[in-house]
């Protein structure tokens, strides 16, 4: 599980911010389509989690709070839109659109674990996994590396031990953080 920096202080904050804004902002962005109104709504996001930052037990609450912020904020941006435009509908949490805000986080959270992961492994193992995404055998990936086949075989091996490692731990935070997501959206519902 990633350490946790106490948002409570500046730098544990500016930290988190960080670390996490940019998959705040692709997440609103996928909802609204618009870039300069997903800052807005990212930034919005941040100064609601840092008025009830003395609320947050550990970095995984925070996160799963703001991914709730950063989607009801969304959300009424649309509801905002639609209203504007006259096509106002009248259910804009629908199931549908729940189904989709998981499968967002979820997708968007396994990239940077993905990511993360990947540059954890050595420039050479980084280079033989990409190469092995993209479906090239290991003597293509020889040829294309100029290395021997056994050195692709052990450099991929111990790549995929090392992934195995990192993903297995990021697994259980991602797994946390979705059950989190869902009972702060379960409580908004409660209180609305």
């Amino acid at each position: 599980m990633a350490k946790w920096s106490n948002i409570n202080d500046v730098d544990g904050f500016g930290l988190f911010f960080k670390k996490t804004a940019g998959n705040i902002h692709q997440f609103i962005a996928r909802y609204v389509h618009d870039e300069a109104i997903a800052k807005d709504l990212m930034q919005d996001t941040f100064m609601k989690l840092y008025e009830r930052r003395d609320q947050f037990e550990n970095e995984i609450h925070s996160k799963a709070y703001a991914y709730t912020v950063a989607k009801n904020l969304s959300l009424d941006y649309l509801k905002h839109q639609k209203v504007k435009q006259g096509y106002f509908d009248s259910n804009p949490f629908a199931e549908e659109d729940n189904r989709n805000f998981l499968k967002d986080i979820t997708y968007i959270e396994s990239m940077a674990i993905i990511k993360n992961a990947l540059n954890q492994l050595s420039p050479r193992e980084k280079s033989i996994i990409e190469l092995s995404m993209e479906e090239m055998s290991n003597e293509e990936i020889a040829r294309e590396l100029d290395i021997s086949i056994n050195t692709v075989k052990t450099l991929k091996k111990r790549a995929y031990e090392k992934l195995r490692q990192e993903l297995s731990d990021s697994y259980s935070e991602l797994l946390i953080l979705t059950i989190l997501i869902l009972s702060f959206y379960s409580l908004s519902i409660a209180a609305a």
